[in-house]
């Protein structure tokens, strides 16, 4: 009784210790950042869907600096959208989930001084709050075409031309705005890009891609639209890899190391790579490696199916078509290809772990570098979600996928675990996993993918087991355990610093419980516990 109290203890000590302070140091942080509130907060909480509380926090703000139009405008924002959700959602004599009074607003606009502030955000009040066209258009076109103009009058009218369908003037009136403010115009000099791009408005993106005044905007995310558009592979080619990386901020970056080392030492423990074998430390760092590299041709399909228009269409049976036949089998394709190049080095070794540890390297290798792109592209629950549980998902399908052509290039398959079984049912499994984390129409059901992480999770250890003793089993799953804890740790403190700590909980929320269904695996099939 004690041996196995003591055991538990340290397998399950860790990781409260990393998980209390990780909620301490979270809580800490948040005391520092919240002493000055500010407008990205309340954009972050927006975009986590809490627009009551980006309201709230909007509100006083706005409260704090009645006389600048870009309280004005974020604020106005937040409030028409609890309004309009009022509308769709509420039923009738529901109370507002907008906890800000209309009669509040326009007092408190009653009392700007600043003429050409109260006529903007008069404007863009009576725009997203009424069905009414808005009384002073004139005013604000009069304020938007001054020399200089007053700042936010092109953007307003710009989004205002958008909504309306109009989108060569709302380019003309970003690109305004832009040129007229450049510190804040990268800003608004994108969005005039997007629309041009949107609508193949080619001439227009190819002049601005010369104009020095767009200096800061023309990156390599621009340039390979303009070689896509020209069908340019060699400049495809080119810009395909740097694209990626346009906008990165340090955290992501930061979370994304932090996890493929822990995930590096976790999965070479597994392959015994303390073993002292000769090559294998040089097996494991070229597989790490070459699944990075399998990203390249990873991106060239995507750039491929995009000209093919095999792209999400929001329709939920021809996405989950996308993601198998599209998602799924690009990514489990390329970083099969990547793998093939080890395979004559580990049939001359004929190390079974080698074999599967390499797999599981590319496919970490692959995860590493997509985790970065996670953060730029996906909304911040989903990104930490799939930061959670991607990278096992990728190592554990890589895995086994090696494992089957590994085996079949010695005669060794089983009718189970043959090449035409495991291939399909990772890609499927992948596919399934991305689609119900992604879908919006499917957005309660993200259970399935912690189901799909289940199925390949149990398929991983059991083929893992054949070769590993109980010791071994006993000490990857203490390190599992305190990686896991610290991942989800760092990954709450990051979430805290965006929302705060009642918000990150459930920014985190789906993340820690795929985290936890990969540990009840692991303590299940090793039965340490």
């Amino acid at each position: 009784m004690w041996r196995r109290r003591r055991r538990a203890l340290k397998l399950w000590g860790p990781v409260v210790a990393i998980l209390v302070a990780s909620a301490l140091i979270a809580n800490g942080l948040w005391a520092w950042i919240s002493r000055a509130e500010s407008g990205e907060r309340a954009e972050s909480v927006a975009e986590m869907g809490e627009l009551e509380t980006a309201e709230r926090l909007s509100w006083k703000l706005l409260r704090a600096n009645p006389g600048e139009i870009e309280r004005w405008v974020q604020f106005i924002d937040f409030h028409a959208a609890l309004q309009s959700a009022d509308e769709v959602e509420t039923l009738p004599n529901t109370p507002s989930r907008s906890s800000i009074d209309d009669a509040e607003v326009r007092k408190l606009l009653a009392g700007v001084k600043d003429r050409s502030v109260a006529t903007l955000a008069s404007y863009w009040l009576e725009t997203k709050t009424t069905t009414k066209k808005a009384a002073d258009a004139a005013a604000v076109i009069a304020l938007a075409d001054a020399h200089p103009p007053a700042r936010m009058a092109n953007y307003l009218l710009a989004r205002a031309a958008d909504h309306d369908d109009d989108w060569a003037t709302a380019a003309k009136r970003f690109e305004r705005e832009g040129l007229a403010f450049p510190k804040d115009g990268a800003f608004y000099l994108r969005h005039a890009l997007r629309l041009w791009i949107k609508h193949d408005a080619w001439k227009e993106v190819r002049a601005r891609a010369a104009d020095p005044r767009y200096r800061e905007v023309v990156d390599a995310r621009l340039r390979l639209n303009l070689a896509e558009h020209d069908r340019d592979w060699p400049r495809i080619l080119r810009y395909c890899w740097a694209a990626a990386f346009v906008d990165i901020e340090p955290w992501p970056v930061a979370l994304a190391l932090l996890n493929a080392a822990l995930w590096f030492l976790l999965a070479t423990r597994l392959g015994r790579l303390g073993d002292g074998i000769p090559g294998r430390r040089s097996i494991y760092a070229i597989a790490f490696l070459l699944g990075i590299l399998s990203v390249y041709p990873t991106i060239i399909a995507i750039i491929g199916e995009d000209m093919l228009g095999f792209t999400e269409s929001g329709q939920p049976v021809p996405d989950a078509i996308f993601f198998i036949f599209g998602v799924g089998l690009r990514e489990e394709l390329c970083k099969l290809l990547l793998f093939l190049p080890l395979l004559p080095a580990l049939k001359r070794r004929g190390s079974r772990i080698e074999a599967m540890t390499a797999g599981a390297l590319v496919g970490l290798g692959f995860a590493a570098e997509e985790n970065i792109s996670y953060f730029s592209e996906l909304a911040p629950g989903v990104a930490l979600a799939r930061f959670l549980t991607a990278n096992f998902m990728h190592m554990a399908l890589t895995a086994l996928i090696a494992l089957s052509v590994y085996d079949a290039s010695r005669g060794r398959s089983t009718p189970r675990d043959a090449f035409n079984v495991i291939f399909p049912l990772a890609i499927g499994i992948h596919g399934l996993y991305d689609f119900f984390l992604s879908s919006p129409q499917f957005a309660g059901w993200s259970i399935v993918s912690m189901m799909m992480l289940i199925i390949i999770t149990q398929q991983f250890l059991r083929q893992l087991l054949i070769a590993s003793s109980a010791m071994e089993q006993e000490g990857v799953l203490r390190l599992l355990c305190a990686s896991l804890a610290l991942l989800t740790g760092v990954s709450y403190i990051y979430a805290t610093t965006l929302v705060g700590p009642g918000i990150a909980l459930r920014l985190v929320g789906l993340g820690f419980v795929g985290v936890a269904v990969m540990i009840w695996v692991f303590v299940r099939e090793l039965a340490t516990t």
